[in-house]
Order: C-alpha cells, then sequence, then structure tokens
C-alpha cells in the first residue's frame, strides 16, 4: 500500500487507493478500540485464601496451550483458534485470581476450547469427543455448566481481535513488495503469534503489539537475506505508514519488551528444533544400520527382496501427545500438516530453520 498518497483536495473525488487506505485505518483503529474491552486488566480480582494454586505459579497454562495445540491440529482445525481459546482461558481465570485446582483447570480448558471451536470454525466437533479427551472426568453436561459460568463471567465477550488477525490487517500498510515476500513475512510472524500464547508473558500484552513487533522481528531477521530482499526503505516506510494512520510507535517500551520476549521463543525454539532434529538424525540413522545389517544377512543367503526396508521418516514438528499433560487422554500422534509452502528458497530456508510446532518450547 503506497504511503505517499495524498488526501483529495477541493472537489476531486477520492481514488480507490485512498478509500481502501482510509477502509483500512477504520478498521485498525476499530480494532485496537475493541482489544482495550478484553485486556486482562479489566477481569484481575484479587482473591485471597483458599487451597487453590495460582496457575501462573506453576506449568499448568503451558501444558494447557500445548495440548491445545495437539488437538486443534489432530483435528484439522485453524490454529488462531488456540489464540482465542486462551483468551476465554486467562481472562476467565483472571476474574478467580488466577487461582483454581487441576481438575478445574482442565475442565475450563476443555471448555474455552469448545466454545473457540463453535465460533471459528464451520466444522464441529462434537461435545462428547472433547468429553471423552478427559478420560471420563467430565462428561458433556460439565462442559455445559462450564460454558454457561464462563459466558456470562466475562459478558459474552468472546470475540477478541487476535495477533493474527492483526498481522493480515497491518501488513495492508507494507507498501509495494513481491507477493512471495509479503507472505513470507506473513508467515513468519504468524508463527511468532502463535510462540506469543505459550509464554505467560504475553497474557497483558495487547495483540497489536504483538502483531507489530513480530512484523518487525521478522523483517529484522529477513535482512541477513540482503537489502535486496527486503530493503531499509521498505521497513522505514511501513513504520512510518503505521505510525501516521494508525498511531502505532515501534520505539514504544510495550513493543520493546514484546520484540526482545519473541527473539527469547523464537531463539528457544530453535535450539527445541535443533535438538529434535538430533534425536531424530540419529533414529534414522540407527534404523537404515540395523535395516542394511539385515540386508547384508539376508543377502549372504541369496534371498534379498526389495532392497532397504523398514526405513521411517519422521516428521518433525510432530507431536506425541503421551508426553502431553497427563490429565488428559494421550490422542494419537499429531502430525501438523505442513504450512511450508515457501515460494523463496531464502524464507524456506528460514522456517526449517524454526519448530514447526511452538508448543515444543514451552513445555522444556
Amino acid at each position: 500500500m503506497s504511503s505517499h498518497l495524498l488526501p483529495p483536495t477541493g472537489n476531486a473525488a477520492p481514488t480507490q487507493n485512498q478509500l481502501l487506505v482510509e477502509t483500512l485505518t477504520d478498521r485498525i483503529l476499530a480494532m485496537r478500540k475493541q482489544e482495550l474491552q478484553y485486556n486482562i486488566r479489566h477481569y484481575v480480582r484479587n482473591i485471597t485464601g483458599g487451597s487453590d494454586a495460582d496457575i501462573t505459579e506453576n506449568n499448568w497454562r503451558e501444558k494447557i496451550v500445548t495440548w491445545t495445540f495437539s488437538v486443534v491440529d489432530f483435528f484439522d482445525l485453524a490454529r488462531e483458534v488456540v489464540a482465542f481459546s486462551l483468551s476465554l482461558f486467562d481472562r476467565f481465570l483472571a476474574t478467580r485470581g488466577n487461582r483454581c485446582n487441576g481438575n478445574s483447570a482442565l475442565l475450563i480448558s476443555l471448555t474455552t476450547l469448545h466454545i473457540a471451536i463453535k465460533l471459528n470454525e464451520r466444522r464441529r466437533i462434537k461435545l462428547s469427543t472433547l468429553a471423552n479427551l478427559g478420560r471420563g472426568q467430565f462428561g458433556p453436561k460439565h462442559i455445559e455448566e462450564m460454558e454457561w459460568i464462563i459466558l456470562t463471567t466475562l459478558g459474552w465477550r468472546v470475540h477478541p481481535p487476535t495477533a493474527v488477525a492483526f498481522v493480515s490487517n497491518l501488513l495492508s500498510f507494507l507498501p509495494e513488495v513481491h507477493p512471495a515476500i509479503k507472505n513470507d513475512i506473513y508467515e513468519l510472524a504468524k508463527y511468532l503469534t502463535e510462540l506469543s500464547v505459550c509464554d505467560a508473558f504475553f497474557v497483558d500484552i495487547p495483540a497489536s503489539t504483538i502483531a507489530y513487533a513480530s512484523i518487525l522481528n521478522v523483517m529484522e531477521e529477513l535482512r541477513q537475506f540482503g537489502r535486496s530482499y527486503l530493503p531499509s526503505r521498505v521497513r522505514d516506510r511501513f513504520v512510518r505508514n503505521l505510525s501516521e494512520k494508525v498511531y502505532m510507535d515501534h520505539t514504544s517500551v510495550d513493543v520493546v519488551h514484546a520484540r526482545h520476549e519473541l527473539r527469547t521463543k523464537y531463539a528457544a525454539s530453535l535450539r527445541a528444533y535443533a535438538q529434535e532434529e538430533s534425536v531424530v538424525f540419529g533414529q534414522q540413522a540407527h534404523q537404515q544400520r540395523g535395516t542394511a545389517d539385515d540386508a547384508s544377512r539376508t543377502s549372504s543367503k541369496g534371498s534379498i527382496k526389495g532392497g532397504l526396508t523398514g526405513r521411517s521418516r519422521s516428521r518433525s514438528g510432530s507431536y506425541d501427545s503421551a508426553g502431553s499433560w497427563s490429565r488428559y487422554s494421550a490422542s494419537p500422534q499429531v502430525h501438523r500438516r505442513s504450512r511450508h509452502r515457501a515460494r523463496s528458497p531464502s524464507c524456506s530456508t528460514l522456517r526449517n530453520r524454526a519448530s514447526t510446532s511452538p508448543s515444543v518450547t514451552s513445555v522444556q
């Protein structure tokens, strides 16, 4: 989107591009106003006493995020559903002073996922199917009862603007670049927003701030591929557009802090991915050696049929839910569908360096 477009003067009719800019500007400003209503600080209650634990002081939330991503991937749902579910979960727990026991956390997370799927997916998952994930601790009736409690407690505010939605709209102000490059920025920024869901640090950070920080970090990362890939003038114009149109400051304390935390999460995901690849490589090498030995022994008897067999390729980013929260039933191994349809080799290389599942690093 061109930043040098000038408002119409005199009686001149606005151009189509100018109308589009105005529409996008109004949309983002409306989303930023809307997200204020979903700020978790509006829901925080100071509750003392009782035997329930503070969910922010243990790893329950991280395990909940991990499990939610695995369920969403298993049922082939949009990963943005996780952000909707955790928004409901975090805000509802805030009204309880972030205090609950394990059974409550389980039921609440099942229910918020149920609500998020109903509101954001055309595909319906049976309530009984979700209830079965709780290993029989809860039935559909329990989830329905908790659904009413959550909805009324949150004042029926169930449509928060997500960081992914902001990424998509903010990139509309990116000056003319090749569609493949813009898609690369979008996909990688979306990945960073998924990482942010895993970390409780971002619970009270506005989604627009997370989105902006994600885009800026991606642009910074892409510089390693040369100035021609994403010229500095493009980034500068993008930053200026957002400052002038929607009043977003890339130097604000919130954006700077969010960028730092996202870098930390991204670096952790790279380390986790490297460790995972090392394990997979070792397993494959061991299997190949064993298969080769078997083939050699068979060959000595003159009965080779079909060459090497039994070779297994383990997809990076697959998630074995046997390691998920023990309170949830173990689902089959979840293989996240490939979203790495890179259109440029350079960005494909960057993507392959990152873990394809942000939930991996959240439970280390």
